[in-house]
């Protein structure tokens, strides 16, 4: 098995031979569900109108490369027609074969709405233990 190395320069790499591709897949939501089948990607979630410290529904991801065993990070960036700064965080809920849940919490103080899309950036990570 080839040895990966990152430098900001080339990103991750092999040690020898030509770069490595992780194959990205992207997913806009159906209500509060993704069918997005790549090991990383961004979900687009429909525009939400979120409190301050409120949380979202639960959103489903369906996802072939997931399993019981993947450790599933996640990274928000809240949409570009944010008129008041909410603060989105993403957290897992539950991951099983073949899909992972997680929910949208708005961090921001009082009067603080979060309105707008989210792009959730997700990577799938299985360990090899």
């Amino acid at each position: 098995m080839p040895k990966l190395v990152f430098t900001s320069k080339k990103g991750l790499t092999q040690e020898s031979g030509s770069g490595i591709v992780i194959e990205k897949v992207n997913a806009t939501a159906s209500g509060n569900a993704y069918t997005a089948n790549g090991i990383c990607g961004i979900l687009t979630t429909a525009s939400l109108t979120t409190a301050a410290g409120a949380t979202t529904a639960t959103q489903t991801v369906t996802n072939n490369n997931v399993a019981t065993s993947s450790n599933v990070f996640l990274v928000c960036r809240v949409g570009t027609s944010q008129t008041v700064n909410g603060t989105a965080v993403a957290h897992i809920d539950a991951v099983a074969d073949g899909s992972f849940t997680f929910k949208i919490t708005n961090i921001k103080g009082s009067g603080q709405a979060l309105d707008d899309v989210v792009f959730v950036h997700y990577f799938d990570v299985k360990p090899n233990f």
